[in-house]
C-alpha cells in the first residue's frame, strides 16, 4: 500500500506543478529592470521585454512604480509612450494595485503628450530610454 501511494504521490506531483506553472500569470514574460529611486523610497522598474519603437525618436514600453511612500498605493504599471525629441511623455494604460489588494485599470490613452516635469521619476525614465534615440533633444 505504501508503494502505491509513493508512486500515486511521484505521478501527481509532477502533474500538479506543470499545471500550476502552466495556470500562473506569466511572470517570467516580464523582465523588470531597476531604474531609479526617490528620496521617498518609491522605485521605478522598466519592463525591457515591452520596449518599442513607435517612431524613430518615440520609445514605448512598460513601467512599474513601487510606492513605499504612498499610504494607500503598492504600484502602478504604465503602459506609456516618451517622445524623446520634444521631452514629452503620454500614458496609454494605467494599473493601478492598492495594499488591500483593489487593482483599477484605465485604459484609456491619454489624448496628447505632457512635457516631462523636471526632477520627476517620470523624467529618469525619459533619459534612460531617449538618450540613444534620434533627435532626443540632447545637444
Amino acid at each position: 500500500m505504501y508503494l502505491i501511494r509513493m508512486r500515486l504521490i511521484l505521478i501527481i506531483f509532477p502533474a500538479l506543478l506543470i499545471l500550476s506553472v502552466g495556470l500562473c500569470p506569466a511572470a517570467e514574460d516580464e523582465n523588470w529592470s531597476y531604474i531609479d529611486k526617490t528620496q521617498n523610497g518609491d522605485m521605478m522598474f522598466h519592463d525591457e521585454t515591452t520596449i518599442t519603437y513607435p517612431t524613430e525618436a518615440n520609445v514605448r514600453l512598460k513601467m512599474k512604480i513601487v510606492y513605499k511612500s504612498h499610504p494607500e498605493m503598492r504600484e502602478i504599471i504604465i503602459l506609456g509612450e516618451h517622445y524623446c525629441s520634444e521631452k514629452k511623455f503620454r500614458t496609454i494604460e494605467i494599473k493601478t494595485t492598492f495594499l488591500d489588494g483593489r487593482t483599477t485599470v484605465n485604459d484609456k490613452p491619454a489624448s496628447y503628450p505632457r512635457y516631462v516635469l523636471p526632477d520627476s521619476i517620470i523624467e529618469t525614465s525619459h533619459e534612460s530610454v531617449c538618450k540613444d534615440r534620434p533627435n532626443s533633444g540632447k545637444k
